[in-house]
């Protein structure tokens, strides 16, 4: 009887804490009166949290609780941990931070989204482990979020109150960046034109690809991230230049080229990734030959050289659906200036993928081989001399599928191998 009589003090108490919260406001040190306004009115804190906690009482709890009055009190957390709202005693602000965070985590689920992240995107800018524990809610908060609120309300809401506080996140130190990463993504997959480089999220990005080990998770969540919003149709790739995204995408690459634990969807991403930067470099030199402005074309072939730099991992790659494509696309843009990638055990890759069934597979490898060979006569004569039993399995093996493959594929593979492997 006594608890649920203290249940119905519960806004009575939140209204004292509120009020007294108030009075000191952006007001780092409090008089007298203030504190024992404060010390008196804080110490209820605790009560609140105990019956919230307590399993008989905690949904009745719940009821009485104005969320907004909530909220407004959660907004004055970062303040009181700076000492713009000064409580007087250090360890009165350190049980203040813990109950109120204690408070926000149990309450943020019951809260409306509209509530819920403003307030989460204020806790989000405190600092040490208490941003640690807000950024965490601000995870679970988004994985709710994408699924109750519209595609407006949702783009609104954080592109005001979360995505300034992003950048920040991701230049931290671990765990920070992951949980940041796990913010984005999921508002990516339902807002595609979320304006990320305006708050320097983009850059931050770049930044996180500098250090990145392959085999930890954040290598994943940072390449779908990317690939996600270079794959939008607003982005400004020419922007993207310079900020680097191309060079450090090619080396990202190369670093888990080498490494021995890379996961099939981490590579996916970094093809993903790969095959948007492609596509504009592919666009660019179209559009440069369409209005023979030579120089706008040479300048983006040569501004991009490093992707050159990947056509060594896209033959180990070979095997994955994505990759064939962007190895032609590098080697129809540049031409013999990966021949040195061109070792005798990456040409068996090539050849041993002519042995498939699916016709735009073996179709895209015959469309290599064939800009691989009529590029240099050098390189031609070399690859020969040193290719020469590969070259010879690679008729053969296209032959043993000849018949699998369609008319218009049969064609360019008859020609292929009398004209160009046969010389």
């Amino acid at each position: 009887y006594l608890s649920h009589s203290l249940l119905s003090f519960i806004p009575t108490l939140l209204d004292q804490v509120e009020a007294s919260l108030k009075k000191v406001e952006n007001r780092r040190n409090p008089n007298s009166t203030q504190s024992k306004d404060l010390n008196c009115a804080l110490s209820s804190l605790p009560t609140i949290l105990h019956m919230l906690t307590s399993r008989p009482l905690s949904q009745h709890a719940l009821s009485v609780i104005n969320m907004d009055q909530l909220c407004d009190i959660l907004k004055m957390v970062p303040g009181i941990q700076s000492g713009d709202t000064g409580l007087g005693s250090p360890a009165l602000v350190e049980d203040t931070l813990s109950t109120l965070l204690s408070l926000s985590e149990i309450c943020l689920p019951h809260m409306t989204c509209e509530q819920a992240v403003p307030t989460i995107g204020n806790l989000c800018t405190c600092q040490g482990d208490y941003r640690g524990v807000a950024v965490q809610l601000c995870v679970r908060t988004t994985e709710r979020a994408v699924h109750v609120l519209d595609t407006a309300q949702l783009s609104t809401l954080y592109t005001q109150h979360v995505l300034p506080v992003i950048q920040e996140m991701l230049l931290e130190t671990p765990p920070l960046p992951t949980l940041a990463l796990r913010i984005v993504m999921p508002l990516l997959c339902v807002l595609p034109e979320l304006p990320l480089e305006d708050h320097g999220i983009v850059t931050a990005l770049v930044e996180l690809m500098k250090d990145v080990d392959p085999e930890e998770g954040i290598c994943l969540l940072m390449l779908e991230t990317l690939a996600t919003f270079m794959t939008a149709s607003h982005v400004d790739f020419s922007w993207l230049y310079t900020i680097g995204v191309h060079e450090q995408l090619s080396l990202v690459i190369l670093k888990l080229g080498v490494s021995t634990n890379t996961g099939e969807a981490t590579i996916l991403a970094a093809v993903k990734c790969l095959s948007a930067l492609l596509n504009y470099i592919m666009s660019v030199v179209k559009k440069a030959l369409q209005t023979k402005n030579k120089s706008s074309g040479e300048e983006i072939l040569r501004s991009s050289q490093c992707v050159v730099n990947t056509c060594g991992v896209l033959l180990v790659w070979y095997h994955y659906t994505t990759a064939p494509s962007a190895l032609l696309s590098i080697t129809q843009l540049y031409g013999g200036q990966y021949k040195d990638f061109l070792t005798p055990y990456n040409v068996d890759i090539l050849v041993e993928s002519l042995k498939d069934t699916d016709d735009n597979r073996v179709k895209t490898t015959l469309k290599i081989l064939k800009r691989i060979i009529s590029t240099d006569p050098v390189l031609l004569k070399s690859m020969i001399a040193s290719t020469k039993d590969q070259l010879n399995r690679a008729i053969l093996a296209v032959k043993a599928n000849f018949t699998h493959f369609g008319a218009a594929l049969r064609r360019s593979i008859q020609a292929f191998t009398e004209t160009q492997l046969r010389k």
